[in-house]
C-alpha cells in the first residue's frame, strides 16, 4: 500500500507541474502578443509621426530627443540620425542653447513661458495643457521663416509627464501677405485722407460762392442753387462720416462716462431751426450715462438727421430718454419717432447695412456709422414701425445701451 501511494504521490506532482508549464507557457505567450502589440504600436506611432507633412519631434522626460520627423529634416537641415537621442533640437531654432516650449512643459515651468516667448504664445484653443505660439526663425530657409507651433505634454496611464511633443507649422506666406494687405490699407487710408481733405476744402469753397449767389437770386435760379448747395452739403458729410468711420476701425477714440441726456439735449438743439420747413422736436428725458466717446453725438444726430432729409413739409419728432432692464442689466433706452413716410419693411432689413452692400445713397453711410458705433458701445438699434403695421404713419429708431451702474 506505501508504494502505492508514492506513485499515486509522484503522478500528482507531475501532473501539478504540468498544469504549472502550461500556465507559464500561456502567460509567455501572453507577455509575447503584448509585446508584439506594443511593437506594432510604436511601428504605427513611428509611422505616423515620420509620413506627417507637418514638422515634428517628441523628447523624453530627460529631454532626449524620442522622434525627429522628416518633414523637420528638411526645414532645419538637420538629420534625424543626428539629433535622435541628444538634446540638442535646440539648434534647429536657436542660435545658442535655451529650451522649446515642449523642453518647459516637460519640466512643468509654465511659469516661464513669458520670459521666453514674452507675449507670443497662447494657451491652446483646441487641447488641453497645450500652448501655442507664433514667431520668426532667421536661421531656417533662406531667408528665415514665421512659424506656428504648438506643444504639449505627454503623460503616461499614471499622469505622470513621460515626454513632450512639439509640432510646427510655416506660415511664412500667410504672414507676408498679412503684412502687404496691411500695408496696402495704410496706403489706401493716406490716400482717402489726403484725397477727404482736399475735397473737403474744395466743397466749402464752393459752398461760400453759392451761399453769395442765393442771397441775390431768385425764383427758378434759387432753387438750382439751393440743389446745388445741398448736394455739396451731401458730399461733405459722406467725407467727414467715412473718416469718423477710420477713426472707430483704427481704435482711436477710448470709451468714457458719457452723459446721454446732455449729448441728446445738443442734438435737439442743433436742429431746433431747419430753413425752409416746420420742424418740431418733443423730449422726454431721464438722467442716464453710459461709456461712448463723443462720437455717440453722431448716432444720435445722424438718426434725427435722417428723418428730416428724407421728409418734406411739417414734421414732428419725438424723442424719448428712459432707464430699462433687460435680463438683470441697466440700459439707457433712446426712442426716436416721426410722422414722415415712413420706411418699407423691405428696406428696414437692410438699413444699417448700406456699406457692406455697396450703397452709399439714400440712408447709406451714415446710418452704417450709426450701427458701427452702437455696436462698438456694446448696444443695439433698430427700427420699427411708428404705428405697428403701418409704415406709412412714420418710423421709430430704437438705440439700447448698456447703462452705468445698477438700475
Amino acid at each position: 500500500m506505501a508504494r502505492l501511494s508514492g506513485r499515486e504521490d509522484r503522478a500528482d506532482s507531475m501532473e501539478s507541474f504540468s498544469r504549472i508549464r502550461k500556465k507559464i507557457e500561456e502567460c509567455l505567450q501572453m507577455v509575447e502578443g503584448l509585446l508584439d502589440e506594443r511593437e506594432r504600436r510604436i511601428e504605427m506611432l513611428t509611422s505616423v509621426i515620420q509620413g506627417s507633412p507637418i514638422p515634428q519631434f517628441v523628447i523624453d522626460k530627460e529631454h532626449r530627443v524620442v522622434y525627429w520627423n522628416k518633414a523637420l529634416e528638411h526645414y532645419s537641415k538637420i538629420k534625424a540620425a543626428d539629433i535622435v537621442g541628444t538634446t540638442r533640437h535646440w539648434k534647429a531654432f536657436y542660435k545658442e542653447e535655451r529650451p522649446c516650449m515642449a523642453d518647459l512643459l516637460v519640466e512643468g515651468a509654465v511659469d516661464e513661458m513669458p520670459r521666453w516667448y514674452g507675449d507670443k504664445y497662447s494657451k491652446s484653443k483646441l487641447l488641453e495643457e497645450a500652448f501655442e505660439a507664433t514667431d520668426f526663425f532667421p536661421g531656417l530657409g533662406d531667408e528665415g521663416k514665421w512659424l506656428y507651433f504648438t506643444a504639449t505634454a505627454i503623460k503616461d496611464s499614471k499622469g505622470n509627464v513621460i515626454g513632450a511633443v512639439e509640432t510646427l507649422e510655416d506660415v511664412t506666406e500667410r504672414k507676408k501677405a498679412a503684412e502687404e494687405l496691411q500695408n496696402a490699407k495704410r496706403q489706401a487710408e493716406t490716400y482717402l485722407d489726403l484725397m477727404g481733405h482736399d475735397i473737403n476744402n474744395m466743397n466749402q469753397s464752393c459752398m461760400g460762392y453759392l451761399e453769395m449767389a442765393l442771397a441775390i437770386a431768385g425764383g427758378e435760379e434759387r432753387r438750382l442753387l439751393q440743389s446745388a448747395l445741398d448736394s455739396l452739403n451731401s458730399s461733405s458729410r459722406l467725407i467727414t462720416n467715412v473718416r469718423k468711420l477710420q477713426m472707430v476701425e483704427r481704435g482711436g477714440m477710448k470709451v468714457v462716462a458719457m452723459d446721454v441726456d446732455k449729448v441728446l439735449k445738443s442734438v435737439i438743439t442743433r436742429f431746433s431751426s431747419v430753413p425752409g420747413r416746420e420742424v418740431t422736436i418733443g423730449y422726454a428725458a431721464c438722467p442716464c450715462m453710459v461709456k461712448a466717446n463723443e462720437l455717440l453725438y453722431d448716432v444720435f444726430e445722424n438718426i434725427v438727421g435722417n428723418s428730416i432729409k428724407h421728409s418734406s413739409g411739417r414734421l414732428s419728432i419725438g424723442v424719448r430718454l428712459e432707464r430699462v432692464s433687460e435680463a438683470g442689466k441697466a440700459y439707457c433706452r433712446v426712442s426716436i419717432e416721426d410722422d414722415g413716410p415712413g420706411i418699407p419693411d423691405e428696406v428696414k432689413k437692410e438699413l444699417f447695412l448700406g456699406l457692406k452692400r455697396g450703397r452709399t445713397t439714400g440712408h447709406g453711410i451714415g446710418l452704417y456709422l450709426v450701427y458701427t458705433l452702437v455696436s462698438g458701445y456694446g448696444g443695439r438699434v433698430a427700427v420699427e414701425d411708428r404705428v405697428p403695421g403701418d409704415h406709412t404713419k412714420g418710423a421709430r429708431f430704437v438705440v439700447l445701451l448698456p447703462a452705468i451702474g445698477p438700475f
